[in-house]
Order: structure tokens, then sequence, then C-alpha cells
């Protein structure tokens, strides 16, 4: 007698950010012991998100699978899911797909699989405070509050740049671009170590703080990678931040 068997596997585990998507990869195959009719069902998204299926990761997709598999075959299955952009907050969603075989031999017996992909929404959010004190002298040893905002020719200014990741997903290719306000002479700018600068633009990176600004701003990246340049495999892990500060005198 026909018996139906199969196995699909592995389980997944991605994130996305709202308005995106993931595609996860299986291997289902027939453990039985003659050919099978497969269908993978629809599934109904608690979240709002929408699964599709196909054997081939370029697709089509669509909201049902069917196919047939001899005994010991197999067959890749993506699982594609589409999170709504309106989706707010980070929502996740454990998503246990379930596949039916049906031997094409009689009694024509029929069995499952499942697996189970688990998709995570992320939020993406940085913020960059800028504060600035003013300070006695070059050293800026004990720098100040401003009272009333209001400055004078030959004070020294301190500004001070945080760039933040406040959102739940990691960043990439952080960046502070800044300039020298006007009526004010660059002094000096300065970061802790791992920083990088660049003065024309990104398309040079150094550890070693400018001395000057050819064209009046800069850019400071984190280097997380200590490869001697910003690029997008350089990243900022969720609560993380890095600080840069930098000098000026009004004129």
């Amino acid at each position: 007698n026909a018996v139906a068997s199969g196995t699909i596997a592995p389980d997944g585990a991605q994130s996305t950010v709202a308005g995106g998507s993931v595609t996860y990869a299986h291997t289902l195959t027939n453990t039985s012991n003659g050919a099978v009719t497969y269908t993978v069902a629809p599934y109904t998204s608690a979240q709002g998100f929408t699964y599709t299926y196909a054997t081939n990761p370029n697709g089509p997709f669509s909201a049902t699978l069917t196919g047939t598999l001899a005994a010991g075959a197999s067959t890749p299955v993506y699982v594609r899911v589409n999170v709504p952009a309106g989706v707010t907050g980070t929502p996740s969603e454990a998503a246990t797909l379930t596949v039916t075989l049906s031997a094409q031999d009689a009694p024509q017996p029929t069995a499952t699989a499942q697996v189970t992909d688990t998709t995570s929404v992320q939020t993406v959010q940085a913020n960059l405070v800028k504060s600035v004190l003013r300070c006695p002298d070059v050293a800026c040893a004990a720098p100040a509050a401003i009272p009333g905002d209001l400055v004078s020719p030959d004070d020294i200014l301190r500004y001070t740049l945080l760039a933040q990741n406040t959102g739940t997903s990691v960043l990439s290719n952080v960046t502070i671009l800044d300039a020298v306000p006007a009526n004010t002479t660059f002094l000096s700018v300065a970061a802790a170590p791992g920083v990088l600068f660049s003065v024309d633009g990104g398309a040079t990176w150094t550890a070693t703080a400018p001395t000057s600004l050819p064209t009046g701003e800069f850019l400071a990246g984190l280097d997380s990678d200590a490869n001697g340049r910003i690029d997008a495999a350089d990243t900022l892990a969720p609560g993380g931040s890095f600080q840069v500060t930098f000098t000026v005198q009004v004129n």
C-alpha cells in the first residue's frame, strides 16, 4: 500500500521594516514510498502580512503552491513575506506553514509537513543632537552654557554632535555632515577612536582629525569594521551612538 510522508526544513527567522519583504528558502522532500502531489496551503496572517510561495527565488510567487514529487525527490520552496507599509510598532509573527502530501497510488493516503518562519518588523530611526557651549580658552577644559545665546567677537565655541541609533534595526554607513558657522573661524575637531574624518566629501577618510577645512565642512563616521573607510559595511547597532566635537572662534 502507498504511504504518504514528507519533510520541509529548515525553520527560518528574518527581520524587515514596514513596507519591506523577506524570502525564506526551504527544501520539501518526499519520504513516501511513491509519488505524491503536494500543496502548500494559504496562510492568513494575524499581523496583516502577505505570504506567497514559489519554487524559484525569482518567482512567480502565488498564494498557494502545488506540484508533484517522485519518491525520494526534493524541491525548493520559497516563502516570501510582504509587510504592509502602514504597519506600526515592531510586530513579530511566527507563521507555521503546512504542506499536504497526497500519495498518487491507492489508497491515496495524505500526510502533512510543517515549517515555521518568524518575521519581525524593525524600525529604522536615527537622531542627531547638536549643542554648543562657550569655552574660556582654546583648551576648552571647562565649557559653559551661553547666557541668552549671545556671543561676542573672539568667543570660542565648542559644538557637540551626537549621532544615535534610536530604532530597532542596525544602521549602516552612518555619517555626520556639518559646516563651520557663518562669521566664525574653524579651530579644531575631535572624536573618540574609531571615528574617521573626511574633508573631500567622502572621497578619502582618515583617523587624524583635520586641522583645516578647505570647503568649510567635514564628514565624520564610525569605522566599525576598522578598514580605514566609511561604507555600507560600517554599522551602528540599536542604542549605539558616536560623538564629534568641533571648536570655532567668533570673528
